[in-house]
């Protein structure tokens, strides 16, 4: 997973981002304020993580569960 971590400053609530060719012509955009973004961080990491499909199909998967067997 390619990803550009960047503080950057807005321009009457405006901002322009140069995205490398590599990343191809999507790209999903996560937005969040710099004041509030370092108290939150790990907290809107692990909202956006839980919604990948690792952890919908491998976590979640009643056989990956390895306190089943206790």
């Amino acid at each position: 997973m390619y990803a550009i971590r960047k503080i950057i400053k807005t321009d009457k609530g405006k901002a322009t981002i140069d995205i490398p060719e590599y990343f191809g012509e999507e790209v999903e955009v996560i937005i969040l304020p710099v004041r509030e973004k370092e108290m939150f961080f790990s907290y809107y990491m692990a909202k956006y993580q839980e919604e990948t499909g690792f952890v919908k199909e491998v976590l979640g998967n009643e056989k990956e569960d390895v306190w089943n067997e206790v």
